[in-house]
């Protein structure tokens, strides 16, 4: 979790209360808001239907579990490291390592405000996308490894071509355009920020 990050004061009680109730689970992540700048700026947020268990194709799309808002069973995070060797995704690197033997589930609740770059950081997105492609030529899974190769490397010369173009700006408002936006859960998660703060 970032220092810009705020989670729900709720949150670690939901997730600690769902874990005792379900002993099965060994990581719970959350639903969450998304905003720039500051917590009052909430640009969009997550749409989960429901508390779920989360499968292999969950997992790799990338977005199914926010880092930040993971809890889990101390023994598990023991026996399964982050692979110290990336310097980004070791997250999604360790999810999709571990899927096949361990029990992911999300609460579909936002409990987590989470901030992102705007402008888009192209270094950064081009260093991810690097990263997704190196976890992908590992995987066993011969027909999936090659659509994820392939779309990290397209994402990664689009992303090129933006920077050489100086584009960041309007792929970044684009990218703003294409998310999902309830302006009533907005609002409502505004005022929720402001309790939080007591500003």
């Amino acid at each position: 979790m970032d220092a810009d990050d705020i989670m729900h004061p709720e949150r670690l009680r939901k997730q600690k209360e769902y874990l005792e109730s379900n002993p099965i689970i060994d990581i719970l992540s959350t639903g969450y808001y998304l905003f720039i700048d500051d917590p009052f700026q909430i640009v969009s947020h997550t749409n989960f239907e429901e508390t779920k268990l989360l499968n292999f194709e969950n997992i790799a799309k990338g977005s199914a579990i926010l880092h930040p808002s993971v809890m889990g069973k101390t023994d598990w995070f023991k026996n399964n490291k982050y692979d110290a060797l990336l310097s980004k995704c070791q997250d999604q690197e360790l999810w999709e390592r571990t899927v096949s033997f361990s029990n992911f589930a999300r609460l579909s609740e936002r409990l987590f405000y989470y901030k992102i770059d705007h402008p888009v950081n192209i270094k950064k997105i081009i260093e991810t996308q690097l990263c997704s492609a190196k976890i992908a030529k590992a995987r066993n899974k011969s027909d999936f490894k090659k659509y994820k190769i392939m779309k990290a490397y397209a994402k990664i010369a689009f992303y090129k071509s933006c920077q050489i173009l100086r584009l960041e700006e309007y792929i970044s408002n684009k990218r703003l355009e294409r998310l999902p936006k309830d302006r009533m859960l907005i609002q409502n998660a505004k005022e929720n920020v402001k309790e939080f703060l007591k500003v």
